[in-house]
């Protein structure tokens, strides 16, 4: 009960001040403050993951374990290429794949009205892209522009 009631008496009770009147000492409890800060330090070890069951493994996390328990994680900003040959236009066609094919799925679908023609647009891509890998790369034909 008294803590509750030095709680009400909080904005009445003097206290000491200053930096001209921007401070004031306090003597209340402040024990959550280290609870808080001891949580970004409980781990017993940092692993690096992906996040997700399905998860392609494009995006990185370091994971904090304690005691065989995820504490906390954060996303890694180090993308390590894979493979020297490895554009970025890798990660970018992903985006622009997950952005653009359901706006084109939509309009398929209200042009044929027939669900069944987005299969068949992922079908013509996926041949369009076999042909493309087949000139650039097993007959290594110039496909967009002249070679470096």
């Amino acid at each position: 009960m008294s803590h509750l009631l030095d709680r009400l008496r909080y904005f009445t009770a003097p206290r000491p001040q200053f930096s001209d009147g921007h401070g004031a000492v306090t003597d209340e409890d402040r024990q959550w403050e280290d609870a808080y800060r001891k949580r970004w330090q409980q781990h017993d070890k940092i692993v690096r993951s992906t996040d997700g069951v399905n998860c392609t493994g494009s995006c990185s996390w370091k994971i904090y374990v304690k005691g065989g328990i995820v504490t906390w994680e954060t996303q890694q900003t180090d993308y390590p290429r894979t493979r020297p040959d490895m554009a970025g236009i890798v990660g970018l066609a992903g985006g622009l794949g997950g952005f653009l094919l359901p706006i084109i799925f939509g309009i398929l679908l209200d042009f044929f009205r027939v669900r069944s023609i987005c299969f068949m647009f992922l079908y013509g891509i996926v041949w369009v892209s076999l042909i493309l890998i087949y000139l650039s790369e097993v007959r290594r034909t110039p496909v967009a522009g002249s070679v470096a």
